[in-house]
């Protein structure tokens, strides 16, 4: 049981994810990060996730609303100086989930990989 708690202390102690000179905290840690042009850009007030129906995935979309607009959501408290932070850009109003097959049946070692794009005012939503 100790060396179980040492193990989840040293996992919550570990130091960020580093790439490209900045530190990011995520959370659960990925195996592979790339954020080759680090960069901010405000929630809206009014943000909101939109997911597949699906009995899982919804309740978690609508969980994770719910603590990121209850607990106003602050990512870059102290940011790092690599992340440029986009006070032009307008809010980011709403997060799009899509899946390729929502009835993939989920075991150890299926594929969890996905790729977060916020796209520019000048191109289009991908």
């Amino acid at each position: 049981m100790l060396i179980i708690l040492s193990l989840l202390l040293l996992l919550l102690l570990a130091s960020p994810i580093s790439t490209s000179g900045s530190q990011v905290n995520v959370w659960p840690k990925p195996r592979n990060f790339s954020w080759p042009e680090p960069q901010a850009n405000p929630l809206s007030p009014n943000f909101n996730i939109i997911s597949p129906d699906h009995r899982y995935l919804s309740s978690a979309a609508k969980r994770y609303r719910h603590l990121i607009l209850s607990e106003h959501h602050r990512p870059l408290v102290n940011p790092s100086p690599s992340v440029r932070v986009n006070t032009s850009a307008p809010p980011l109003l709403t997060l799009a989930i899509t899946v390729s097959d929502l009835t993939a049946p989920l075991h150890h070692g299926v594929d969890e990989s996905y790729t977060l794009t916020i796209p520019t005012p000048e191109e289009p939503p991908v």
